[in-house]
């Protein structure tokens, strides 16, 4: 779905509305990058053998990479003008590097003010078996 197409979509959206899937992959190199735009120094997410130290099959995307994945999904999903007030998630089960994941969405509350409309999503990130990574919440207005 293109920007235009989603952006339609979410305008004439109703209550208990599915959105996604909006599928990612952390790559190694996104990995490593993040830690150093955001001055993460935890070897956890950009070296193997000392996730493996601290119990993992490999390296952990980082919970900000997450929630950057969880804005881009609902700015997709909204479409060019809208503005992304709240966003707040939840881990409930690691991700790790190369783990392809799916976003969704559901519309849980619209209301409208004039030519503004103010939308409530809940949000989830899925791992390829259906298990729950993270749960969160957005408020947007478009």
């Amino acid at each position: 779905m293109n920007l235009m197409e989603a952006d339609i979509s979410l305008r004439s959206s109703s209550l208990g509305d599915q959105l996604g899937p909006y599928d990612r992959t952390a790559t190694a190199v996104q990995l490593f990058r993040f830690s150093a735009e955001t001055f993460n120094p935890h070897r956890i997410h950009y070296d193997k053998d000392y996730a493996a130290v601290e119990g993992h099959p490999e390296r952990l995307v980082q919970a900000h990479l997450l929630g950057a994945f969880l804005g881009a999904a609902c700015a997709s999903w909204a479409g060019a003008g809208h503005q992304l007030k709240n966003l707040q998630w939840s881990n409930r089960s690691p991700v790790y590097v190369d783990q392809a994941i799916s976003i969704f969405g559901n519309v849980y509350s619209i209301d409208r003010d004039g030519d503004a409309i103010f939308i409530k999503l809940d949000l989830r990130i899925l791992s390829i078996d259906g298990s729950v990574c993270v749960e969160g919440q957005a408020d947007i207005i478009i």
